[in-house]
């Protein structure tokens, strides 16, 4: 009956507690008549006669092959991903634990890696859960090809894993596994001849560097990898200090832009537009400002980005193009002259299914003619889902709106695309123009852009403009309009007003 899997000591073990106490019970593994290994359970009793002398043993056991069977089960389900077979979160963190007190004893490093795969959610989308499901295992199968024995990779949920790299050099060893997952990850997967390809964000944090227990390693490997993925993906992102106050900074402006439109703490101020050939206004850009009660004035550059991430650009977006609306209609009212007002449109909003309508009703409320309403978006925006660009701007020109590309020549536009777009001018980016005078790559990339604007008989607006030498240069080159510091910085309502009632105006 001996199964071979104990050992003399087990044996000797139970032999001894039966002579002291008279019994023994426990979980032993036997071995059946035809050589099979099972486990039950067994209870050993020593049977006595009337002067105390053991005259028999009765052993009682019970097949517990079923029971083991089910607690594997539930031990897999508790502890291990279905999907994938890997550890989940649960089995992950225990395990982490471990090892954090272990390498603490020992005075070593760990390692944990954050990975996120990139473009997931678009498998999902096209080609259904199903072949999702597929290509998380696929995942999953080639990132165990790419780490040790030793290590303990696991799913967290979703396309979301960690990786426990608990010896050799942390840092290193994290590096070049990171680098052999990214590479095998970007590999085509086929699937029912459907080549899919994904990619996947890596975040690192090292104990004791980055974090001394669960809770601290995890979350600083988590924002390392979000900074990889905001980054572009298919990078590996260390914790630091710096990345800290980075991720600390963007919660802390998500939050404040969640209540910044119901406490009042936007206002518009306008950039005018002017003509070279004449001096004359001919608009003005609406520029979104955020005055904090604690910080003061928040720069666009850093909350613009946060409120487009957030989709909080959908209701911000809005109340600009109301309020620029409602403003101008109230110059062109009080005898100002009738320029423009030219409004800055996010991706977001571009792919808002209702932005048309808000448009209109925006325009109707305000009793605002379309003529004096300036569209613009960006040239990158514009160009990541040129089709969806294309029928937005017709209707905009149908109604009669005007329509910018913005920042022209910091994005990657296809000429092909660009010649479709119903567009009444094009900004040359102020990257472009701050060193026009000095740099001859600036000098030929302007002189390009209004060779091609001309051909497409379209106006240009040079931004940044702030100098007369960057003035007389554009003149040279027959650039139509300037917008920069050189005639006015952005000016509060108003100092907008007292600009207008001073200014010669392009009538309308």
């Amino acid at each position: 009956m001996k199964s071979g899997v104990h050992d003399a000591d087990f044996y000797n073990e139970m032999w001894r507690t039966i002579s002291e106490t008279g019994c023994w019970s426990g979980e032993i593994w036997d071995k059946r008549k035809n050589g099979e290994i099972f486990p039950k359970w067994l209870s050993i009793r020593a049977i006595k006669d009337r002067i105390g002398h053991v005259r028999h043993f009765v052993g009682i056991f019970t097949d517990i092959s079923e029971l083991k069977e089910k607690e594997l089960h539930l031990e897999r389900l508790a502890y291990f991903d279905l999907l994938t077979a890997v550890p989940n979160r649960l089995q992950f963190s225990e395990r982490l634990k471990q090892e954090i007190q272990a390498a603490s004893r020992g005075d070593h490093q760990l390692a944990v890696l954050f990975i996120d795969l990139d473009r997931f959610k678009a498998v999902n989308d096209c080609y259904g859960h199903d072949i999702g499901d597929e290509v998380l295992k696929e995942a999953v199968s080639r990132m165990q090809s790419c780490v040790r024995d030793s290590d303990v990779l696991a799913r967290l949920g979703g396309d979301e894993f960690t990786l426990l790299m608990t010896s050799g050099d942390a840092e290193q060893g994290a590096v070049s596994v990171a680098d052999k997952i990214i590479d095998i990850i970007s590999k085509p997967i086929v699937f029912d001849q459907h080549h899919i390809e994904i990619g996947v964000s890596v975040g690192i944090s090292l104990f004791p560097r980055d974090g001394t227990n669960f809770e601290e390693l995890m979350l600083n490997a988590d924002r390392a990898m979000y900074h990889s993925k905001e980054s572009g993906g298919g990078t590996i992102t260390f914790a630091n200090e710096a990345l800290h106050h980075e991720v600390k900074r963007k919660l802390f402006l998500d939050n404040e832009l969640r209540h910044a439109l119901e406490r009042n703490q936007f206002e518009l101020h306008y950039q005018p537009q002017v003509e070279i050939a004449s001096g004359r206004i001919i608009g003005m850009e609406a520029l979104l400002r955020w005055n904090h009660p604690e910080e003061g004035p928040i720069s666009p550059a850093e909350f613009i980005p946060r409120a487009e991430s957030t989709m909080l650009m959908l209701p911000i977006g809005n109340w600009v193009l109301r309020t620029a609306c409602q403003q101008l209609k109230q110059w062109h009212d009080s005898g100002l002259p009738k320029v423009p007002v030219a409004v800055n449109f996010s991706a977001a909003q571009f792919r808002h299914a209702g932005i048309m309508t808000e448009i209109e009703e925006a325009l109707k409320d305000c009793d605002l003619a379309p003529k004096y309403l300036d569209v613009e978006i960006t040239e990158s925006a514009s160009m990541r889902v040129p089709e969806r660009t294309i029928e937005m701007l017709s209707q905009l020109k149908r109604l009669g709106i005007r329509c910018s590309i913005d920042d022209f020549g910091t994005g990657y536009s296809s000429l092909n695309y660009l010649k479709q777009f119903p567009v009444d001018k094009l900004k040359v980016d102020r990257s472009f123009v701050l060193d026009i005078t000095k740099d001859h790559n600036d000098l030929s990339i302007v002189s390009a852009v209004l060779g091609l604007a001309k051909g497409m008989r379209l106006r240009v607006v040079a931004e940044g403009v702030e100098e007369e030498a960057q003035l007389e240069l554009l003149r040279e080159l027959g650039c139509d309009y300037i917008q920069g510091y050189y005639y006015s910085r952005p000016l509060p309502t108003d100092e907008m007003r007292a600009y207008l009632e001073n200014s010669t105006a392009e009538s309308n």
